[in-house]
């Protein structure tokens, strides 16, 4: 199974000094899905296939090879490969970069975030060579990232958040606006909206029916709220369509249907 951390794998195969099973132990310390033994085989023999001989350091047929390989920058430690190493111990903010990257947000827009959620200037490059060395969208298909989620620390969110969208993300990740008198229903339409998504993947039983109708109803109490203010919070209404668009058919069964379904 293809990996979003292959350029790093690659990099430890041709430069940790590590046996395979001790480059398993440590994607696995590192919180990664442990990489199969015949994964790893395979990549070194792809490394291999046009690996130079001899392989001196710093020669300039060896610096080409690495450069193709797309593991310089780790090779030369530089300070933004570095850093973006680091991020690996830090639980809070590889989420927030693992959840926003499969929403397709820019890693620019991504940096942004994690200095107001994590009160840390961590620079658009050094995200975008995390996403490069251990999340890497460019190299995984759809079918592959669910795969991979499956067995993933938070795969359970970051699944929620690959199907739903940055607002979602966000969301899930704590992010919280400043809320005035205005954008007060603002906050209860979106918290409701978001509610109301995540059951999307729940049981179709009367349990989900009711929490549905709840959530629901807190929508429209909420659209009517903001209907009946003045222009400002009409304008904050356009902007809440755009979210009750996203939202979807929710194929839900009646109350009435599902009463006899738990007894």
């Amino acid at each position: 199974m293809k990996q979003p951390n292959e350029y790093w794998l690659k990099y430890m195969l041709t430069f940790s000094g590590l046996r395979r099973g001790q480059i398993i132990a440590l994607a696995e310390m590192y919180g990664m899905v442990p990489p199969s033994a015949g994964y790893l085989s395979e990549l070194n023999s792809k490394l291999n296939e046009t690996k130079p001989a001899p392989f001196r350091l710093n020669s300039s047929g060896v610096l080409s090879w690495v450069r193709r390989q797309r593991f310089m920058s780790l090779y030369r430690e530089d300070t933004e490969a570095v850093q973006a190493r680091s991020i690996l111990g830090d639980d809070k903010k590889r989420l927030i970069i693992e959840a926003l990257t499969l929403t397709e947000t820019p890693a620019a827009t991504i940096s942004d975030y994690l200095s107001l959620l994590c009160n840390s200037d961590i620079s658009s490059g050094t995200v975008a060579l995390y996403q490069h060395y251990f999340w890497n969208p460019k190299i995984m298909s759809l079918r592959g990232w669910y795969a991979y989620l499956e067995t993933y620390p938070e795969g359970k969110l970051l699944k929620g958040c690959f199907s739903k969208g940055e607002e979602f993300a966000l969301w899930k990740l704590g992010y919280r606006i400043d809320v005035s008198k205005e954008s007060i229903l603002k906050s209860v339409f979106h918290e409701s909206s978001m509610r109301f998504m995540e059951l999307s993947g729940k049981p179709n039983n009367r349990h989900t029916a009711l929490t549905a109708k709840l959530w629901a109803e807190n929508i429209f109490k909420a659209n009517e709220e903001i209907e009946r203010t003045g222009d400002a919070a009409k304008e904050i209404l356009g902007e809440l369509r755009g979210i009750a668009i996203k939202l979807g058919k929710r194929d839900i069964s009646s109350i009435e249907d599902l009463r006899g379904e738990d007894e």
